[in-house]
């Protein structure tokens, strides 16, 4: 007697592509993640929802980033666009509030306070 075989039974149902690509489109794995901010009796306003070091780093730009043979020794260069002043920072140390929390070779990450963001070159460079 042959035993019937079942291979609907083995093959997996998998959502529809729909699913996948809604997934996706809630966030751009591109730019920092900014968690969701919680809800407080301040009416929320377009000034309000602003980050506050992104106010803070509206007249800072990324100009050059630099290291000699180790990582420890790399420094990043931020001008102050308005005072026409470059600082060289490393990794820890402060310009204003604002701390240099990590160096890539392209970009750094910036914190104020709990926030972070991650400054790079402008397009033009």
């Amino acid at each position: 007697e042959k035993s019937t075989f079942d291979i609907e039974a083995f093959v997996p149902d998998f959502p529809d592509t729909k699913y996948y690509l809604s997934k996706i489109a809630r966030r751009n794995i591109f730019k920092p993640y900014v968690p969701p901010r919680v809800a407080s009796n301040v009416v929320a306003t377009e000034e309000t929802e602003e980050l506050e070091i992104t106010k803070k780093m509206e007249k800072l730009k990324l100009v050059g980033i630099s290291w000699m043979d180790r990582v420890e020794t790399a420094s990043v260069m931020i001008e102050d666009i308005e005072k026409k002043l470059t600082y060289f920072l490393q990794k820890g140390e402060k310009l204003n509030d604002i701390i240099v929390k990590t160096i890539y070779a392209d970009c750094a990450v910036l914190g104020y306070k709990d926030e972070e963001i991650i400054i790079r070159y402008e397009k033009s460079q």
